[in-house]
């Protein structure tokens, strides 16, 4: 058998189904599954210049692959047709003033010309998909230019889109003390702020910002009955016509108030048998939490900033996803279910949430395959 090794045995039961026990070094055996067909040995293909040779072993053929800087335009790598390889090409080099405008590969030539790295700030959100065709288009149509559109690429280096908010939650700015510290209440309190946001939002806890966190104005909400007994609170009471405008008084003051009216014979509203129970609405301390939210995956920049800018929804589903928020932590063994305990429920009516301001970032790469360095003086940016 041809290219047989030179200790090899042979087995066979006819004249055409030979089997062969090794081949010669430098060839590999094929073994036949044929009964009319004896085995093969073949020698490994010979790799043409410009290109590296993995040897083959006893089974399997060599393989040959360009060296970096070189190149063969085929589909499935370097064909070797009755065992030749052809050479690998040089990738051309850049004329003086133009650059690698595209970089080339072992199945393709690099690409000259002009290159400018640009950097821009948006208002707003953005889609790259429609901002790169854009800068194509206004390249190509603007009057005079004799750059091709075909001859335009765009990539997109660095995205960044920050959306800055603000929610103003019940609360106190001590409640939200010491973040950083896991042995802290505030670091539970501001976890679970940061996880709600992160989960209304769909990205990670990673892309929220530490909070900044404001004392607000005082504010009032609803209230159930309070105990007899307890200490004196004020009460927002609409204007009375003797005193024309807003009063804060006690109960026991509000009934001083209804006497002295009754003194006086001026007509007052009834008063309630117990001040106590009528009690409706309480002034409550409260806080604003600013944020903000980084994206930086142009794919998802669209979907976080449409979220963000629907207030009413985001409010609602902000304030579902920060209430669930402390028993995933609890799960995640981040804060003790004594802990989450201890952080009050938040109702959607006690929340206010700023509009967004959105503001995306881009840094990229416009490239114009050609040979003439002047041609760069014709880009535009939009």
């Amino acid at each position: 058998m041809p290219n047989a090794g030179e200790n090899a045995t042979y087995t066979c039961t006819n004249l055409l189904d030979s089997r062969v026990s090794e081949c010669l070094p430098g060839h590999f055996k094929t073994n036949s599954t044929n009964s009319s067909v004896a085995d093969t040995c073949t020698p490994w293909r010979v790799c043409g210049a410009g290109t590296d040779q993995v040897n083959g072993t006893v089974w399997t053929d060599a393989s040959c692959h360009c060296k970096p800087g070189f190149f063969e335009p085929t589909s499935a790598g370097v064909v070797c047709p009755d065992g030749v390889c052809p050479d690998c090409t040089p990738w051309t080099p850049c004329g003086e003033g133009v650059q690698v405008s595209t970089n080339g590969s072992s199945f393709a030539d690099q690409e000259c010309g002009v290159v400018v790295a640009v950097e821009t700030k948006i208002d707003g959100a953005m889609d790259t998909a429609a901002f790169m065709l854009a800068i194509v288009s206004a390249m190509a149509s603007d009057e005079g230019s004799s750059i091709n559109a075909s001859a335009v690429s765009v990539s997109i280096d660095v995205f960044e889109q920050k959306i800055e908010s603000a929610a103003t939650v019940p609360g106190s700015v001590d409640d939200y003390a010491n973040p950083n510290d896991p042995a802290s209440p505030g670091y539970a309190r501001a976890l679970q702020f940061r996880t709600g946001v992160a989960n209304t939002l769909a990205v990670e806890l990673e892309a929220i910002s530490e909070l900044n966190v404001t004392s607000s104005r005082r504010r009032l909400s609803a209230v159930g009955s309070v105990p007899n007994g307890s200490a004196p609170e004020l009460v927002e009471f609409a204007p009375l016509s003797v005193v024309g405008r807003r009063v804060l008084l006690t109960p026991q003051e509000l009934r001083m108030v209804y006497r002295g009216l009754a003194e006086r014979k001026v007509r007052a509203p009834p008063l309630p048998h117990n001040i106590s129970e009528h009690l409706r609405r309480r002034l409550q301390s409260s806080v604003t939490i600013n944020y903000e939210v980084i994206v930086t995956e142009p794919e998802l920049a669209a979907a976080v900033a449409t979220k963000a800018s629907n207030s009413d929804n985001f409010t609602a589903a902000l304030v579902e996803n920060v209430n669930s928020a402390g028993a995933e932590l609890v799960a995640s063994g981040l804060i003790t279910q004594e802990t989450l305990d201890s952080i009050p429920v938040i109702n959607v009516s006690e929340v206010v949430v700023e509009e967004p301001v959105i503001e995306t970032v881009i840094e990229y790469t416009i490239a114009i395959e050609t040979a003439d360095p002047e041609l760069g003086e014709e880009v535009r940016f939009v």
